[in-house]
C-alpha cells in the first residue's frame, strides 16, 4: 500500500486508540476507498467517537450500508463495523457471488493483498493478516464451484507473494 495512504491512516489510527480502547482490529483496505475496517467490543462508543468524522484521503469514519450491500455482505448497518470472520464472509460472499471472469477475480485478490492489518489487540498483526487472507482463500476454494476453485488456485499458485505480509 502507498505511503501517501499508510501515514495519514497510522496518524489517525494512534490518535483513535488514544481515544477508544474498545478495539480488537483495524483494518485499511482499498474498497471503495481507502477505509478502516474495525472489530469493537463496543459499537455505541466507537459510533460516537467517529460520527462526525471527516473524510479526507482515507475515510476513518462508519460507512453505511446500502441494502443492496446489507443482501451481499449482512445486515449490519455498516460497512466498515465487522468481527474478524465477518469481514472475512464479506470477502468469500463477494468472490462468489459478484467475480465471474478470471479478470474480475484477480482485481478483487489484487485488492485483498493490499489490506493491512493496522491493528490488533492480542497476537501477531502479521500472522493474523495472513491467517486473514488465507482464511478467505480457503473458504472461497472450498465454496466455489469447480470453474472458478481451478482459476483461484492457478492465480494462488502462480502468484506466491500474493499474501507476503
Amino acid at each position: 500500500m502507498e505511503s501517501k495512504i499508510l501515514l495519514p491512516a497510522r496518524k489517525k489510527l494512534k490518535e483513535l486508540l488514544r481515544k477508544f480502547d474498545g478495539f480488537k482490529f483495524i483494518f485499511l483496505d482499498n474498497w471503495r476507498g481507502y477505509r478502516f475496517v474495525y472489530d469493537v467490543s463496543d459499537f455505541s462508543s466507537l459510533y460516537k467517537l467517529l460520527r462526525s468524522e471527516k473524510t479526507g484521503i482515507f475515510n476513518a469514519g462508519l460507512v453505511l450500508a446500502t441494502p443492496e450491500d446489507q443482501k451481499l455482505f449482512g445486515p449490519d448497518k455498516f460497512l466498515n463495523c465487522k468481527s474478524f470472520s465477518s469481514y472475512q464472509s464479506c470477502f468469500v460472499n463477494f468472490l462468489i457471488r459478484r467475480c465471474r471472469t478470471k479478470k474480475q477475480l484477480i482485481e478483487e485478490l489484487l485488492l485483498l493483498k493490499q489490506v493491512r492489518l493496522m491493528y490488533c489487540r492480542n497476537g501477531s498483526r502479521k500472522k493474523l493478516e495472513l491467517d486473514f487472507k488465507t482464511g478467505i482463500i480457503k473458504e472461497f476454494i472450498r465454496r466455489s464451484g469447480t470453474d472458478k476453485k481451478k482459476i483461484i488456485q492457478k492465480i494462488v499458485s502462480s502468484h506466491p507473494d500474493l499474501f507476503y505480509v
